[in-house]
């Protein structure tokens, strides 16, 4: 978790919920991907 509580996580994957991301993802406090 980031200090401004966003998420990072990673893994072996190529989208996230149907949108394009590779390998690492950035989320928002609510599980939705930080566009």
């Amino acid at each position: 978790m980031q200090s401004d509580g966003k998420i990072l996580v990673g893994g072996v994957f190529t989208t996230y919920n149907s949108v394009g991301s590779k390998y690492i993802a950035r989320l928002n406090s609510d599980g939705t991907l930080d566009t």
